[in-house]
């Protein structure tokens, strides 16, 4: 299913091909909608970061950035007001 590049690729990034083959038959297979119970909190399941955590997320961004293939995304679904 996969050739040399795509399996060098898959265990730089530390997964093996099985793993990946299973992540994809998840999404062929389809997710169970989720049953939501209550609202995140910063009590209940949001981590707030320091000022200090944020400044040091911040570098390290700022120092990889230049690296990476940044996109954006944009819910198609019109919930993009509702997520900010």
């Amino acid at each position: 299913m996969f050739n040399e590049k795509e399996i060098n690729e898959i265990e730089a990034h530390g997964l093996t091909v099985a793993q990946v083959e299973a992540q994809i038959e998840a999404f062929k297979r389809g997710f169970p909608s989720l049953e939501v119970v209550k609202a995140a909190s910063p009590e209940d399941g949001i981590t707030c970061l320091s000022e200090e955590e944020c400044e040091a997320a911040v570098a390290h961004y700022d120092s990889v950035v230049e690296k990476l293939e940044v996109v954006k995304f944009v819910p198609a679904s019109g919930a993009a007001p509702r997520m900010f």
